[in-house]
């Protein structure tokens, strides 16, 4: 009984996760209300706050489970058999892909929602992934950058990129993305032990 009811708990969230995300290719989160939501997603409210705080909770779960999906392969891989460099290599593909390949709903979303709760949360949710990822590597490798300060430069850049590309309409392929990101500074940063 237990496991149907997890299993209607995920689907709650994923509808709620799914709803809110396709209101703000249309509109600011800002003037989403729980009711809207709620009304869109045919649910009642009452269910909306069993499972979330406000709105803003439904934003950092959604992100949470974006993010989740588009590194689920990148997290499979095993540290111990790589570098922090070939990581980031990794990460960043993995974003840049997942960019170009949604870049219509990735700018709708973003052009309605430049608000700073909406950014600091993309960039709350690439650091922590950041972090993790990197703090793996600190019995092999001697990270010259506090792993934290590392972490959220790295997502703080990898978001701003994002926006100066939406809000100019610069366009790049994958390759170019991928070296303009990489540039070399990822060996700097890493000395094995």
């Amino acid at each position: 009984m237990s496991a149907k009811e997890d299993l209607r708990v995920q689907r709650t969230r994923k509808l709620l996760s799914d709803t809110l995300l396709d209101m703000m290719e249309n509109e600011s989160i800002e003037h989403i209300s729980v009711m809207d939501l709620c009304n869109c997603a045919m649910i009642n409210r009452g269910t909306f706050y069993k499972h979330f705080e406000d709105k803003y909770s439904l934003l950092s779960y959604a992100l949470e489970e974006l993010k989740r999906d588009l590194y689920s392969d990148f997290s499979k891989r095993k540290p111990q058999e790589d570098t922090p460099q070939d990581s980031l290599r990794s990460f960043f593909a993995t974003s840049i892909q997942f960019f170009l390949s949604n870049h219509n709903r990735v700018a709708n979303i973003v052009r309605h929602n430049m608000c700073g709760k909406v950014i600091t949360a993309m960039e709350e949710s690439i650091s922590s992934s950041l972090n993790r990822q990197l703090n793996e590597y600190s019995d092999r490798f001697s990270i010259k950058v506090p792993v934290p300060i590392l972490a959220q430069f790295l997502a703080g850049g990898l978001v701003s990129t994002m926006l100066w590309c939406i809000s100019t309409n610069k366009t790049y392929t994958f390759d170019e993305y991928l070296t303009f990101l990489q540039l070399g500074y990822t060996d700097a940063l890493f000395e094995k032990i």
